[in-house]
C-alpha cells in the first residue's frame, strides 16, 4: 500500500464519528479544562467525564469544538451530554444540569492597564463603552440579559479580545479569569490588561444532559456517580491537580 493510501486511512479513522453504542461528550478548548492535542484529549471535565462513563460501565467519546456548534449540537440532540457550561436559563430549555458543578469560574471585565476605570458592579456604568465578548459564550444571565442595551461586538476568542483592548481597540472584554491568566501570560499581556473587580458573577460550570441525548435516561444514575466523586475527595484532588 502507498504511503497516500496510508495517509489517507490514518485521516479517516481520525475523523471517524463516534459509534453507534459510543455515548458523545463536546465540548470547547478550554485551559486546564478540555484540551485537544491531536488525538490527545485531556483536562478536568475529559478526566470527571470518563470517570463518570467506565463506572457505570458505558462507552463514551469527547469531541473539541466550536462552543456556538455545541450548543447547536445540543439542542438538536446530536450530543448526548456538554463539558463546561454554565447555567442558564436558556440553555436549561434543552439540557439538564447535574445537581452540582465541577468546577467553579469567576467572570470579569478586562480593561487596557492603569486607564483608572471605575466599577463597582453596576451594569450601568458600561454605557456608552465599546464592549467585546467571545461568540456563544455565556457571561451570566445578569450581564447577558442586558447586552441589547451595550456596545457590544462578539469576537472568535478570549485571546482576541484581549489583544483588542491592550491595542485600545475596545474599552472593556468579558471572560473566565482562569482562561484570561493563561493567554495574559502566554501573550505578554501583563503590564496591558487588567482585570477589574469586583466579578460580573462567580459561576459553576457543569457537565449537561442534553435532553433529546440517549444519556437523558440515566441522568440520576450520572448525578450519583458525580456526587460520590464530590463527598469522597476525588473531585477536589481533580481539581487541584488542573490548577482549579
Amino acid at each position: 500500500m502507498g504511503k497516500w493510501w496510508l495517509a489517507l486511512l490514518l485521516w479517516g479513522l481520525w475523523l471517524a464519528p463516534a459509534s453507534a453504542d459510543e455515548y458523545r461528550f463536546a465540548g470547547d478548548q478550554f485551559p486546564f479544562l478540555l484540551e485537544q492535542n491531536g488525538a490527545d484529549i485531556s483536562g478536568l471535565g475529559a478526566d470527571v467525564s470518563r470517570r463518570i462513563m467506565e463506572r457505570l460501565g458505558l462507552p463514551v467519546k469527547i469531541d473539541v469544538l466550536p462552543w456556538k456548534r455545541v450548543m447547536l449540537m445540543a439542542e438538536k440532540g446530536n450530543v448526548d451530554a456538554v463539558i463546561g457550561p454554565y447555567r442558564t436559563a436558556l440553555r436549561e430549555t434543552f439540557m439538564e444540569y447535574t445537581v452540582t458543578p465541577f468546577y467553579l469560574d469567576r467572570v470579569m471585565l478586562f480593561a487596557p492597564a492603569g486607564t483608572g476605570l471605575s466599577w463597582d458592579g453596576d451594569l450601568s456604568a458600561l454605557k456608552g463603552k465599546k464592549i467585546a465578548v467571545v461568540r456563544g459564550w455565556s457571561n451570566g444571565d445578569r450581564f447577558d440579559s442586558r447586552r441589547a442595551d451595550l456596545d457590544v461586538t462578539e469576537l472568535e476568542s478570549l485571546e482576541a479580545g484581549l489583544r483588542a483592548v491592550a491595542l485600545g481597540h475596545y474599552d472593556l472584554v468579558v471572560g473566565n479569569l482562569r482562561h484570561a491568566r493563561v493567554v495574559i501570560d502566554g501573550r505578554d499581556l501583563q503590564w496591558k490588561v487588567e482585570a477589574l473587580e469586583p466579578a460580573l458573577v462567580e459561576t459553576g460550570g457543569y457537565i449537561t444532559l442534553t435532553r433529546k441525548g440517549r444519556l437523558w435516561a440515566l441522568r440520576d444514575k450520572v448525578n450519583q456517580q458525580l456526587i460520590q466523586m464530590r463527598d469522597s475527595g476525588e473531585l477536589a484532588r481533580l481539581q487541584r491537580a488542573y490548577g482549579f
